[in-house]
């Protein structure tokens, strides 16, 4: 359950990256959610969740 959870977190987070980066305006908001992914990911690891 707690890998396909890091799993999950892991695709959205490509995803939003590869939605983000396709398109040439990257909004604020947009930056604090990949953020906000990236500091969840890490956290995840660091926990071995």
């Amino acid at each position: 359950m707690q890998t396909e959870l890091a799993d999950a977190v892991a695709g959205v987070n490509k995803n939003l990256q590869e939605i983000t980066y396709s398109s040439e305006n990257m909004s604020t908001e947009t930056k604090g959610v990949l953020q906000s992914i990236g500091k969840l990911q890490q956290n995840m690891r660091q926990f071995r969740v």
